[in-house]
């Protein structure tokens, strides 16, 4: 999902560059609609390929503070033990976790 939003970010400006350079050619508005058309076909590729949204927030919270209830359940769902990994670097104040 990162990478789909920094492909947005710094490829947006890529399609109206090329609708503005076939228009100051003297091409059609219509041929340079057109070829906006071939950014959004190919930006399905990418898009079709990233996975679900349930997926993507199920592997923040593993990152994110979170009371120890719901690490608990995460490590419980996945069939582990009852105490997580916390990532170097977590804050973990009030929290009751072992640290591996």
């Amino acid at each position: 999902m990162g990478s789909y939003l920094f492909a947005d970010a710094s490829l947006s400006w890529f399609p109206p560059l090329i609708f503005t350079l076939l228009n100051e050619a003297g091409f059609s508005e219509r041929v340079g609609l057109a070829s906006i058309t071939f950014f959004f076909l190919a930006s399905l590729i990418p898009y079709f390929k990233m996975g679900s949204y349930d997926e993507c927030v199920k592997r923040a919270n593993r990152l994110v503070v979170a009371p120890a209830e719901i690490l608990e359940a995460i490590a419980e769902e996945e069939g582990g033990e009852s105490s997580v990994p916390i990532p170097a670097g977590a804050i973990t104040s009030g929290m009751r976790i072992k640290k591996n």
